[in-house]
C-alpha cells in the first residue's frame, strides 16, 4: 500500500517534503491555487531538489487559471526529479464560469499523466 498526502503550496514550509519522505510517505501533492497559496510549481521544484524518492505533483492543475506557457509548469520539477513528477489536469469549468471566462477545451474532466 502507498501513502500520500496533499498540502497547501507554501514556500515558507518547504522542509515539510523532506520530513514527509523521512516518515515514509510515497507522494506529496500540493494545491494549485495561486490566489491563496504559493505557486505550486515553484514549491514542487524546491521539493524536487531536497527529496530523492517522493512522487510529487499538484493535487489537480487547473488549466483555465493559467496562461498557455504555464499550463505544464511541472516540466522544471520533472527535470530536477525525473520520473517522480505527476500531473492531474482539470478544465476549470466551475472556476471559468465564476470569472466569466470560457472553460478549457478538454475531452475528460481529469487527465492523469507524467510530464
Amino acid at each position: 500500500m502507498r501513502f500520500g498526502i496533499c498540502v497547501m503550496a507554501n514556500v515558507d514550509e518547504i522542509g515539510f517534503f523532506s520530513h514527509a519522505e523521512t516518515l515514509g510517505y510515497d507522494s506529496v501533492w500540493v494545491t494549485d491555487s495561486q490566489m491563496l497559496f504559493s505557486d505550486c510549481y515553484a514549491v514542487l521544484a524546491l521539493a524536487a531538489r531536497q527529496t530523492t524518492r517522493l512522487r510529487l505533483g499538484p493535487g489537480t492543475a487547473i488549466c483555465g487559471t493559467r496562461i498557455r506557457p504555464f499550463r505544464c509548469g511541472g516540466r522544471d520539477a520533472e527535470r530536477l526529479a525525473p520520473g517522480r513528477v505527476h500531473l492531474a489536469v482539470a478544465p476549470a469549468t466551475r472556476h471559468a464560469a465564476r470569472w466569466g471566462s470560457a472553460p478549457c477545451a478538454s475531452r475528460s474532466t481529469t487527465i492523469i499523466c507524467a510530464c
